[in-house]
């Protein structure tokens, strides 16, 4: 998985709640929206967007849930999983 213009995040195991990363083709060119989560934050590159979901995550009905506006842009992501161990951002603070 490759971020592209965000190397520091590009990620190299396996996908699912596992891995706590997801590559999901969308729209007709098959662009890929990339998602990796930790239990402090995530993030998300959706045709070239960089969001960073700086909460953790709700455990809401079986599922993780990020809610959080970036400037006029309402994003709501939300994935099947357990919640995933404790841990610090995925990036570090200089970042």
């Amino acid at each position: 998985m490759t971020f592209q213009g965000s190397p520091e995040l590009n990620y190299s195991g396996p996908e699912g709640c596992k891995g706590q990363a997801f590559t999901v083709a969308v729209g007709p060119t098959g662009t890929d929206l990339l998602f990796r989560y930790s239990s402090s934050d995530a993030y998300m590159v959706d045709r070239g967007n960089v969001y960073h979901f700086v909460a953790a995550p709700l455990y809401h009905r079986g599922q993780l849930v990020w809610d959080q506006t970036f400037g006029s842009t309402h994003v709501v992501a939300s994935i099947d999983c357990p919640p995933p161990p404790p841990s610090g951002p995925l990036l570090p603070a200089s970042y």
